[in-house]
């Protein structure tokens, strides 16, 4: 008897995780939002700007990440894939300091930031 030819089936698609149906418009299926996750960023001469565009978040209170531009946070996103920061983020904790303002303050004057970050905090209601 002759073996039966091999059968090249297409790759299977990625099952949808559960906490997908509730986030159709989601790019990044790895983290549900809701969860926090620690993004540490250290600035340098030739980068000091983390390249943020930022608004209040009043609940959670925080720094929201309204969108990325060139600088720390796009470097960190592309050596972190799955810790990713990304716009609707929010930015909950800073070197250990909270409250918006008080954020700002150590975001602008301290060169290694440990930021605890709420993934999609702003689209969650």
């Amino acid at each position: 008897a002759k073996p039966a030819p091999a059968v090249v089936a297409p790759a299977p698609r990625p099952t949808p995780q559960a906490s997908e149906e509730h986030r159709p418009n989601d790019d990044s299926p790895l983290m549900p939002d809701g969860t926090e996750f620690i993004v540490v960023l250290q600035k340098t001469p030739q980068t000091k700007t983390l390249g943020l565009d930022i608004g209040q978040s009043k609940d959670p209170p925080g720094v929201l990440v309204a969108g990325i531009k060139e600088g720390l946070v796009k470097k960190w996103n592309e050596m972190n894939p799955m810790n990713a920061m990304e716009r609707g983020d929010v930015i909950i904790e800073a070197n250990g300091v909270s409250g918006y303002k008080a954020m700002l303050g150590v975001i602008s004057q301290q060169d290694i930031l440990e930021m605890v970050i709420l993934k999609g905090a702003a689209k969650v209601k």
